[in-house]
């Protein structure tokens, strides 16, 4: 196992990372919400080929703190390649992703600090709020009560992400985590730069198929703004197909019978959602033939397409 957080630190550092892309109207407030944070050693800024001036908005936004580290990338490359950038870079004890839409309420990450107790990811509970709606409200994700903490194996993790109909949302996959970045190192453990859709789900079910300690806690500060422009809503063909694909590697690889089948119906839930959205562009490009053959190639498939369907078009 690999050495604990609290017997290699005992006040740790934590490096901050930001992907970006054209995030000129966010950046400013996550930037200002890092740099606030205790522990906090650096703040990684990744401009990812963005085409507003998000790079000089983030400068700006640190005042002159020689914390901020920005870096543009001339192209897009993803969320996964811009924070594995950061991770070249990090030489801090601890590893905080924050996204450039959200931000974080003071001191949260001292909270954390201070219950890490040697686990190799340590994710709170999030608040949410709308963008453009500064109220800011609680949704249990983790069902967890004030001061509870609990613990994570890769069966439980999984099966969190696997969407349920007429279930309230509890996927694990969109927490942020204090990350130890010595075990990353050790592990030679990054961000899969094929994946642009559930990176986040990807490297901590990696991590915890190598034997991480995974904690979860009640919230302490991370808010997740929600908007219908995210990049989780614009999701792709191909994004789909690589969410789906990596649940295939992960089948070939030794589990037990639990986290073999949690594994298997998250890739089958992918797989229907990856039909869905085959069924969807094929009607938009006017392929009906195509898009009546996808519907009706299996039962189990057709079954979630109808349901999706029926649901986006009454709102229940």
């Amino acid at each position: 196992m690999t050495e604990t957080i609290r017997a290699r630190a005992a006040d740790p550092t934590v490096d901050v990372i930001i992907a970006a892309k054209d995030a000129a109207g966010t950046i400013t407030r996550a930037i200002t919400s890092a740099l606030q944070q205790s522990h906090v050693r650096r703040v990684f800024v990744i401009d990812d080929g963005s085409g507003d001036d998000t790079l000089a908005v983030a400068r700006a936004a640190a005042e002159g703190s020689a914390k901020l580290e920005a870096i543009r990338l001339p192209e897009n490359r993803g969320p996964s390649a811009a924070r594995n950038i950061a991770l070249s870079k990090s030489t801090a004890d601890l590893i905080c992703v924050l996204d450039a839409d959200d931000f974080m309420m003071p001191e949260r990450l001292s909270k954390m600090v201070r219950q890490v107790d040697g686990s190799d990811l340590l994710a709170d509970d999030l608040f949410f709020c709308t963008l453009g709606n500064a109220k800011i409200r609680t949704r249990n994700l983790l069902g967890l009560n004030d001061g509870d903490t609990g613990a994570v194996d890769l069966e439980t993790f999984v099966r969190s992400n696997v969407t349920k109909f007429n279930e309230p949302r509890r996927e694990m996959g969109f927490l942020k985590p204090l990350v130890s970045r010595r075990f990353l190192v050790e592990h030679d453990l990054c961000y899969r730069e094929d994946m642009r859709l559930g990176e986040d789900y990807a490297l901590y079910a990696e991590a915890l198929l190598l034997g991480a300690r995974f904690k979860t806690m009640t919230a302490c500060g991370y808010v997740s703004v929600e908007r219908d422009d995210s990049l989780s809503a614009r999701h792709t063909i191909a994004d789909l197909r690589a969410l789906r694909d990596f649940d295939a590697d992960l089948l070939r690889r030794q589990l037990q019978p639990g986290e073999r089948s949690a594994i298997a119906e998250h890739m089958f839930n992918t797989a229907c959602r990856l039909e869905h959205r085959r069924l969807l562009q094929a009607k938009k490009e006017g392929r009906y033939r195509d898009a009546l053959g996808i519907l009706f190639q299996a039962p189990r498939t057709a079954a979630y397409i109808v349901r999706t369907i029926a649901r986006e078009k009454t709102g229940l």
